[in-house]
């Protein structure tokens, strides 16, 4: 997957792409806007989908891996929470097409999280989910740029 110039991601925080954007819909009204939106989704889409099922888990990095395990099914509340989580991704997917829902875990319960997911989903709209995705995959990567500094 061929990912933009990380100077293009610097159109997110222009006046440019809310005013292109049909309010609330996040449909884009240029040809412009719908090739950024087409770039944006596939940033944000490569993260991967919070409590993934461990048969699919392997397709993680180490650090995920370790960041998710207390949204496991093995974790507190077993499989039906397990359940409620890959419910409240797919509500989100079909609220913000395109999207997958980032937020920096650390440790997090999955009630921490899916009482997240649910006041997101009931508060944001698709271009403001796009820059918490974004701030939250810059505070995923710090902490691991931290961590990484103090294993050296």
């Amino acid at each position: 997957m061929h990912l933009p110039d990380p100077k293009e991601l610097r159109k997110l925080s222009d006046a440019q792409l809310t005013a292109d954007y049909k309010v609330g819909n996040g449909e884009p009204d240029s040809d412009e806007g719908r090739e950024l939106r087409t770039k944006i989704c596939k940033i944000v889409s490569a993260h991967p989908r919070l409590g993934v099922p461990k048969q699919n888990a392997s397709t993680l990095s180490v650090h995920s891996q370790n960041e998710q395990k207390s949204l496991s099914a093995d974790g507190a509340g077993g499989v039906e929470l397990a359940q409620q989580l890959q419910n409240l991704n797919a509500e989100y997917e079909q609220t913000f097409p395109g999207l997958i829902f980032v937020v920096f875990v650390n440790g997090r319960s999955r009630e921490e999280i899916m009482k997240n997911m649910r006041y997101r989903l009931a508060h944001s709209n698709w271009i403001d989910e796009v820059s918490t995705a974004f701030n939250a995959m810059a505070d995923i990567a710090l902490d691991r740029a931290r961590k990484l500094n103090a294993k050296l």
